[in-house]
């Protein structure tokens, strides 16, 4: 077994993590996985990275890593720190609850913070509660931040990157819809 891989099993062995769950996060089979770690298969560099950050982020959040809320909470900070041209990781590594309103990276981070929960909330479905639990923060700042993200949109910005992705879930929901009437008939 490569080196890489003796590592990344050590690391997963002491932070208790199944190898299902490993490779579900880091979107592998289980089959998959095993046939790296016997060597009949060699996994590309690509997917060495996608099982070591998979560990990072299982060391960092626990067992909140494997909660689809989760994901689609980190999925929308990736949008918005996009959107803000801020590093996502550089968000999840500042403590919300530090509130260092002095530092510019805190408060860049806060910003795509709020527009990340905005955006799960809003565009994902994710109940505000939900999004307390993932993000670590109470549910009584997710309903701020949510709510001041409401107040600072301009209604009449489409080519927003909220404005985009309530158009894409609005035609996805749409779609949906029609596809369905035309199977009721």
């Amino acid at each position: 077994m490569d080196s890489v891989l003796v590592a990344i099993e050590a690391k997963r062995k002491s932070l208790s993590v199944s190898q299902e769950s490993l490779a579900t996060v880091a979107g592998l089979t289980q089959r998959q996985y095993r046939r790296y770690l016997t060597g009949c298969a060699q996994p590309r560099r690509s997917t060495i990275l996608r099982l070591q950050n998979t560990l990072c982020l299982l060391e960092r959040m626990g067992e909140r890593a494997l909660n689809p809320h989760t994901i689609t909470y980190l999925v929308a900070i990736v949008c918005a720190a996009r959107g803000e041209q801020v590093v996502p990781l550089d968000v999840l590594a500042h403590d919300p609850a530090r509130r260092a309103t002095s530092d510019p990276a805190w408060l860049a981070a806060a910003r795509v913070r709020r527009r990340a929960l905005y955006i799960a909330n809003v565009c994902f479905g994710v109940s505000q509660a939900d999004l307390a639990r993932v993000s670590g923060m109470t549910a009584a700042a997710v309903s701020l931040a949510v709510n001041a993200v409401e107040d600072m949109r301009d209604d009449d910005d489409d080519s927003s990157l909220i404005g985009q992705i309530e158009s894409v879930m609005n035609f996805a929901a749409s779609g949906r819809k029609e596809a369905g009437r035309v199977e009721d008939r």
